[in-house]
């Protein structure tokens, strides 16, 4: 399934690599970092080049709705990088929205509700 979701998520976006050789899929005004296993996603990063304009946001809605989709397991550590503008609290919190629960990392099953906002 991870091969699926990755050909799915890129398929009409162009991806970058940045100075430490991390790639990035670019969504509109967002960069997006995951790491693709057989039968779950990490999401390494989200980077929005322009906060608090939703640009995140939607990129993170359109990376569940692939998920739910395709039936992918979502993972990832919600810890603030000097790249984000969100603090740690603030950050779970907006994840959380999402459908993403605390376990020994933060998942999100597919087809678990998330509000739209």
């Amino acid at each position: 399934m991870g091969n699926k979701f990755w050909d799915t998520i890129i398929h009409d976006k162009e991806i970058i690599t940045d100075e430490y050789g991390e790639s990035y899929i670019v969504f509109e005004n967002v960069l997006v970092n995951l790491e693709i296993n057989k039968d779950k996603i990490t999401i390494d990063d989200i980077i929005s080049q322009h906060q608090g304009k939703g640009y995140a946001s939607k990129a993170l809605r359109e990376i569940c709705k692939l998920a739910d989709r395709l039936e992918v397991v979502l993972d990832l550590y919600p810890y603030p990088t000097k790249k984000q503008g969100l603090n740690k609290k603030s950050l779970k919190e907006w994840y959380n929205k999402y459908g993403f629960y605390e376990e020994n990392e933060w998942r999100r099953i597919p087809n678990h509700s998330f509000k739209s906002s």
